[in-house]
């Protein structure tokens, strides 16, 4: 049975596995799998983005594929930079263009403090705060919304009502994405997109914003009260639930929880769902800023009557 949140492996025999184990996911993976940052904001579908197109037609993928590209998700966070190369896709950056507090400005974001929706939040992670032993009221939200037309490089871009919401807590190392509407999503078919509108990148760069020197402090990520159904139907699957099963309030009890691990086909099928490649699509593109650094764990539970998610993230070791 897998291990509930409150019980971790001892943090240096786990890391030293999670290394030793490494060269054996590569096997694992039968064909190099490219995976696109498109689709991070997406649902769980393969997207072949043309020249000419921002969003190019869905297909559905079936679970080998979900499991496929996780691993290669994986891989990419455990690997140097150089090493994250073979396992996205040519045209995508290893490195993110977007590393300046400024380019939010520039492409018409504008964060806002919302003090008023942690109560919320506090109140549906409260046990998972307490078994984490994390602070909860050094946590601080803030909507980043995409509300402003730009004119970037003689480019007209229009808003689109994207917006990202989360809570950060600086002292702990926590990231609660508690909303999340790309501009794809908030307006759907535009000509052009803002180049900096990824999930990713927008909450990185508040939180490098917010960390100042500690960057790198980052320990925990939350995804809470999720309403993606495909995040939801690989969720059932890896808790071997019907494919009807709603009842997420009976993941609230601590009992009920499950942590899944790397190398399983579980933790790679979650890592590509919606809710989790975000994450690891920060840490793959930000490894400048933030080291090398890895989702070690996924949790499963219930907050608030929704599903929830809880990303465990640790530092490659150095050997």
């Amino acid at each position: 049975m897998m291990e509930i949140l409150s019980r971790d492996l001892p943090r240096r025999s786990f890391l030293a596995l999670l290394l030793a184990t490494f060269l054996f996911t590569l096997t694992r993976i039968s064909s190099i799998v490219h995976v696109d940052k498109e689709e991070q904001n997406g649902h769980l579908r393969e997207r072949a983005l043309s020249n000419n197109t921002t969003v190019a037609p869905k297909v559905l993928i079936d679970w080998d594929t979900y499991v496929r590209n996780g691993a290669a998700l994986s891989c990419a966070m455990q690997a140097t930079e150089d090493g994250a190369r073979q396992y996205i896709r040519p045209d995508v950056p290893v490195n993110s263009p977007w590393v300046d507090y400024g380019d939010l400005n520039t492409w018409g974001w504008e964060p806002q403090t919302q003090p008023g929706v942690l109560y919320d939040i506090n109140r549906a992670l409260r046990t998972a705060f307490g078994a984490l032993n994390i602070d909860s009221a050094q946590n601080i939200y803030i909507e980043i919304k995409q509300y402003t037309p730009v004119n970037v490089d003689g480019e007209e871009y229009q808003s689109t009502g994207a917006m990202y919401g989360s809570a950060y807590n600086l002292q702990d190392g926590v990231i609660i994405s508690h909303s999340a509407h790309s501009p794809e999503y908030a307006t759907p078919n535009l000509d052009r997109y803002p180049k900096c509108r990824k999930w990713s990148d927008v909450t990185f760069l508040q939180w490098q914003h917010m960390a100042q020197g500690n960057v790198q402090n980052l320990n925990h990520v939350f995804q809470e009260s999720i309403t993606n159904r495909d995040t939801q139907t690989i969720m059932r699957r890896v808790l071997r639930k019907a494919d009807d099963w709603d009842d997420w309030n009976q993941l609230r009890d601590p009992s009920m929880w499950r942590s899944f691990y790397p190398q399983s086909d579980e933790f790679n099928a979650l890592l590509y769902t919606p809710n989790v490649r975000g994450v690891a699509w920060l840490l793959i593109q930000h490894k400048q800023q933030l080291g090398r650094r890895i989702i070690s764990k996924i949790t499963t539970f219930g907050a608030n009557w929704q599903p929830a998610l809880y990303l465990k993230i640790d530092a490659v070791p150095e050997s």
